[in-house]
């Protein structure tokens, strides 16, 4: 009996070991599941976020860089700190520039023609003129201030001293806008020390800078060259047109402008004239003392030259009228400096006598 009472006790010892270590094993099993937990949720969270974070920075450095480089690289390619290097040593006139000008103060150019080249060119590519309003020099009279405004910028401010009721007001183009630049050469180079870019009550249109009255006058080389046809080589005008447009492709001539100055040449140098002006000139004057001249001139319609002529004094009109029953026509080839057929219509009177009834000057005798 005791020895069976002794083998239920270590039965029973066992067992409660059993139990022990079965709870304990639970017990390590819950904190397992705990700690996976733990690292499941908040440590992933946190790293994630961390992780979320660096990369956003990262992200926004790279981009940042990135842009600032975009930025860089447009910048430097649209604007231009030091303007107009590439124009210095250039003689004659100075090329149009193609590239987008933009201006910010504190830029700079070589020297003034440059600088007022890149201020009209500015303006070209806008739609607007600029015209000098003001300009200073010091005491050697060397430039060293230049104002620009557009064109029909400021206020109009009136002269008149009269009574207001007795003026008729016409009118002025001047608006309200505030764009203008100034320059100064305080230093070695011509630097923009202001500019105001803002434009009102009016549109920018490249038809402006076509048709300004500032930019359809001639330039010193293209006078020389007009004053140069018109005296030693007594072109018409539409010879100058033709050549001084091939010369200067990006100077507009209208012919308004361009006939003033021929005209204002030839008073000045007294140039009468070439022979077919002179020619026509002489018979005009007759035509007015006598209504019974009869001129007719050929002139092209294209280049407004003289090609022919044919004209009857009233005595030759009056015979052509009595004695029109016989006409013979003659030419005469060569004989004169522009190889014109002279063309002499003759008839013969109540005395048999060859009479010549009219004359013309014809390029051939086909017409």
């Amino acid at each position: 009996m005791e020895l069976f009472s002794g083998q239920a006790l270590d039965l029973n010892f066992s067992r409660e070991l059993l139990d022990s270590a079965q709870e304990l094993m639970d017990s390590s099993q819950e904190l397992l599941e705990s700690s996976q937990e733990l690292v499941e949720t908040f440590p992933d969270e946190e790293r994630d976020e961390t992780h979320d974070e660096t990369h956003d920075e990262v992200h926004d450095e790279a981009h940042g860089e990135a842009y600032d480089e975009a930025h860089d690289e447009t910048f430097d390619e649209v604007h231009e700190v030091h303007k107009g290097q590439d124009l210095v040593g250039i003689n004659g006139p100075l090329p149009h520039i193609n590239k987008p000008i933009v201006f910010a103060i504190d830029d700079t150019f070589p020297n003034w023609p440059i600088a007022e080249h890149y201020v009209t060119q500015y303006g070209h590519q806008k739609g607007f003129v600029a015209i000098k309003i003001r300009s200073k020099t010091d005491h050697n009279g060397h430039l060293t201030n230049l104002y620009y405004k557009y064109e029909f910028g400021g206020t109009y401010q009136s002269k008149k001293t009269n009574n207001l009721q007795n003026q008729h007001n016409k009118g002025s183009k001047k608006i309200n806008c505030d764009w203008k630049v100034n320059l100064s050469s305080a230093t070695s180079m011509i630097r923009i020390t202001s500019f105001n870019d803002h434009h009102v009550e009016h549109q920018l249109s490249p038809d402006t800078n076509i048709f300004a009255p500032v930019n359809c006058r001639f330039s010193d080389d293209c006078h020389k060259e007009i004053r140069h046809l018109v005296v030693n080589g007594r072109c018409d005008l539409s010879t100058i047109r033709s050549l001084i447009s091939a010369k200067f492709p990006d100077q507009l001539f209208l012919t308004r402008d361009l006939a003033n100055v021929v005209a204002q040449l030839r008073r000045e140098h007294k140039v009468e004239g070439n022979d077919a002006s002179r020619l026509l000139s002489q018979l005009y004057e007759y035509r007015e003392k006598d209504s019974n001249w009869y001129i007719e001139p050929l002139i092209d319609s294209i280049s407004n030259r003289l090609r022919g002529i044919f004209w009857m004094d009233p005595g030759q009109r009056e015979r052509w009228i009595r004695f029109s029953d016989i006409i013979v026509q003659d030419n005469t080839a060569q004989t004169n400096h522009y190889n014109f057929p002279l063309c002499l219509f003759v008839l013969i009177d109540n005395h048999n006598k060859t009479r010549i009834a009219a004359q013309a000057l014809m390029p051939d005798e086909t017409i």
